[in-house]
């Protein structure tokens, strides 16, 4: 069975893999993690960046004020049976009419 197979290969790799790691930290190589001197320049000049001002997110006034909405602008015209005829291109016929006007074509 190549599930039973798989699965007692991967019992062995879990076997063999399995070996202790030392989680205390080495007393001799335990630096701090030092800022770029040139960060540190730019940062005394011109301040620590910080977070910016997200001018582009909505707030609760502009979520709330609906007086540029026109929903003759943002609304789908009605459809009547005047307006049903749809411009543009004809639509394609279904698979079966394209089957039946090719074997029509065929028998001419």
């Amino acid at each position: 069975d190549p599930g039973k197979q798989w699965y007692q290969r991967r019992v062995r790799a879990e076997e063999v893999d399995n070996f202790d790691i030392d989680t205390e930290p080495e007393a001799s190589g335990s630096k701090k993690k030092e800022i770029n001197r040139k960060r540190k320049a730019k940062d005394s000049k011109y301040g620590f960046g910080g977070k910016k001002k997200m001018t582009k997110k909505n707030t609760t006034e502009s979520y709330k004020d609906v007086s540029s909405f026109s929903s003759r602008i943002h609304s789908k015209p009605k459809r009547s049976a005047k307006n049903d005829k749809r411009k543009g291109k004809p639509q394609r016929p279904g698979k079966s009419k394209r089957a039946n006007m090719k074997n029509k074509a065929k028998s001419r």
